[in-house]
């Protein structure tokens, strides 16, 4: 009743005056008047609804669209990934250096990498021995850092104790994670075997390659925004490494991976080893390829410090021809090179010994009395090139 009369205020009907008949027939039209409002009221509810639905559906396709962008980006991503070249891989722009890279790199200790692209070279064989040197000969703290996964740095320098570390396990995957705090280091770095001045070693194990691979898809898809070719340069350029050691060792991968990138953009002098033979020559000319290349982009202040022999098949000043020869060819194409013509150290060829053979894997040879002279007579020259800046400030 309250509908009808309000229909009839509405239209201003008033019938009284017309008897039952037009009563009756207003109050029909009334009535189907009210039945079309309610009919109304009733779609245009559903409309209401179905637009409710609509935009719900609208915002649900423009999420799956963008999901489905996201995927189609990350799969173009992933497929430039496997297409591209180590060059173009590592080139890729931004390129985003930490804050002060380059004046760090001028302002800080001695951070030597060892590294080739070819295996069995003696770089592991080199960086425990040197660090040892650097540490009983110069009184330095030490920093070793091993970067490959097989781990044998970390079997020369670990604890005989400790064959396996729980606390501090694969510290080189913590130190390469984006956000690393470096104040942390020492909690990941334990002290190396024997040491007398309290010199660390970062350590490495078979994870390592997994997160090495991780990191790169991260990085790539953008799931990581932060620059992975910078994470150790940002843990060895702090106060916390700069200040509490003398020197750096690093001990890179025979492989162009995310480690081996993170060494190059973290070091100042550049120590190449190489077997004397034709196979390991090869080696150096593509990785010397790879390094000019990469070189004014990414780390445009590591030098090229030496390109040493090793393995000489003698422990006297004769070589054997393949020797000869394979020192000739290293020595044309340094000379090809601007800057890089004295890099072949001729004066520091090192010979194979079966203290280095014993020793390998399970500790540091250094300084037993058949291996000390050629360790001392190399020291002394890598002291020269890379010259402690605390002693000589």
């Amino acid at each position: 009743m309250a509908d009808a009369n309000a229909i009839k205020n509405e239209f201003n009907i008033n019938v009284g005056m017309f008897g039952a008949g037009a009563k009756t027939a207003v109050d029909t039209l009334i009535g189907a008047i009210g039945a079309e409002r309610a009919s109304h009221e009733q779609i245009r509810r559903r409309f209401i609804d179905l637009e409710k639905l609509f935009g719900e559906t609208r915002e649900t396709l423009s999420v799956s669209n963008a999901v489905i962008k996201q995927q189609e980006r990350t799969i173009s991503a992933v497929r430039s990934l496997c297409s591209s070249t180590d060059s173009e891989l590592w080139l890729r722009t931004p390129i985003d250096k930490p804050q002060n890279y380059e004046s760090k790199l001028r302002n800080s200790i001695p951070i030597i990498v060892f590294a080739n692209l070819k295996g069995g070279v003696a770089k592991t064989t080199l960086s425990a021995n040197i660090a040892a040197y650097f540490e009983l000969e110069k009184n330095e703290r030490v920093l070793v850092i091993d970067l490959d996964f097989q781990g044998s740095l970390t079997s020369m320098l670990r604890s005989v104790s400790e064959k396996t570390p729980t606390s501090y396990a694969n510290s080189a995957k913590s130190v390469l994670t984006p956000g690393f705090d470096p104040s942390n280091l020492l909690h990941f770095a334990p002290q190396i075997r024997d040491s007398t001045r309290d010199s660390r070693f970062i350590n490495c194990g078979q994870e390592f390659a997994n997160h090495e691979v991780a990191l790169l898809l991260s990085w790539v898809i953008g799931d990581v925004t932060e620059d992975i070719r910078y994470l150790l340069a940002k843990v060895l350029l702090s106060e916390a490494v700069q200040d509490n050691f003398d020197r750096v060792i690093i001990d890179a991968p025979p492989r162009i991976t995310t480690s081996f990138v993170n060494a190059l953009c973290a070091s100042t002098h550049l120590l190449i080893p190489t077997v004397l033979d034709q196979l390991s020559t090869d080696g150096v000319s593509t990785f010397l390829n790879d390094f000019d290349k990469l070189h004014p982009s990414l780390f445009p202040l590591l030098k090229l410090t030496g390109v040493l022999g090793t393995m000489k098949r003698t422990q006297t000043d004769n070589l054997e021809q393949s020797e000869q020869a394979a020192i000739e060819t290293l020595k044309k194409l340094l000379d090809r090179r601007v800057g890089y013509e004295e890099c072949f150290w001729s004066d520091q060829l090192m010979p194979r010994m079966e203290a280095f053979a014993r020793a390998a894997g399970v500790r540091v040879a250094y300084p037993e009395r058949t291996v000390a002279p050629t360790i001392n007579s190399l020291g002394i020259k890598i002291s020269e090139k890379a010259p402690n800046r605390k002693v000589n400030a």
